[in-house]
């Protein structure tokens, strides 16, 4: 687990390898988390533990590092906010900006 965030009862999950390991990322929905009791997350029960993004990988570089929720580019919708340590050239248009990643929850 790189992060994790809360949205409603559900807990957000920020997975792939750490420090400056590459290798695939992704986003992941545990629903119901403080529902959850014993050892809820090896059985991963159909509708416990939800895949919701694959996140862009690209070896070198581009660490998914944070997420949180934000809701700006989507009105009502909550939408999440992925920032990445590590970022190789193209999230950095100047030296002083570096672009970060808005995804849309789905319902």
């Amino acid at each position: 687990m790189r992060e994790l965030c809360w949205h409603e009862k559900d807990l957000l999950i920020l997975a792939g390898p750490t420090l400056v390991l590459d290798g695939a990322m992704g986003i992941f929905r545990l629903h119901n988390a403080l529902e959850l009791d014993g050892d809820t997350i090896s059985e991963q029960e159909e509708g416990v533990l939800e895949p919701l993004f694959e996140l862009p990988y690209v070896p070198g570089g581009d660490y998914a590092e944070g997420l949180a929720l934000h809701s700006h580019l989507f009105g009502d919708r909550p939408g999440l906010l992925v920032v990445y340590d590590g970022p190789l050239d193209h999230r950095k248009p100047t030296s002083r900006s570096v672009f970060a990643d808005f995804f849309q929850l789905p319902d």
